[in-house]
């Protein structure tokens, strides 16, 4: 399996080029969106975003960002929890928007959004990932994530260049 890792697109019409650029270069299996998806953009169309959304040749795994409303559920045709988990090669995946403020046990990785500013650490055993803003970065510059053959990989969304690579 091989996971595309988003945030922070906020209705961004430009930021959905990027996604779709991103989904045609690296034919993932899911996309992993981690909130924020609809609103709260500068260049913000969410029902044009939620169409193109809707018509990714991939599957959609997604949480509810703080500026994402119960609604847009129906409009993207994707369940929107808070937050929700999955298995990946003996670890559980955390997904959220917020950054957590609880510890999770050792083989956990936790991927979250909110702040838009990229992070790829572990510490005492548990990976902790936030791809920043695809659509509105508040470091230099979008970023992305993939997951595939153990290793969760954050690169940088203009160029595709590696900025970090984290073996699980």
């Amino acid at each position: 399996m091989r996971y595309l890792i988003v945030s922070d697109l906020h209705g961004s019409v430009s930021g959905m080029g990027k996604i779709e650029q991103l989904v045609e270069e690296e034919k993932p299996d899911t996309l992993i969106l981690l909130g924020d998806i609809l609103h709260g953009g500068y260049d913000e169309d969410s029902y044009a975003v939620a169409n193109r959304l809707k018509f990714l040749p991939c599957g959609k795994l997604a949480v509810r960002g703080n500026c994402d409303y119960a609604y847009d559920s129906e409009l993207l045709g994707i369940e929107l929890p808070l937050t929700r988990t999955f298995e990946y090669q003996g670890h559980t995946v955390y997904l959220m928007h917020r950054p957590p403020v609880i510890s999770f046990p050792p083989s956990s990785i936790v991927m979250h959004g909110h702040t838009h500013c990229k992070k790829l650490e572990s510490f005492k055993g548990v990976t902790y990932f936030n791809p920043g803003s695809i659509a509105h970065p508040r470091d230099d510059g979008p970023g992305y994530g993939l997951l595939e053959n153990g290793h969760l990989l954050l690169r940088d969304a203009l160029d595709f260049c590696l900025i970090r690579d984290v073996e699980l």
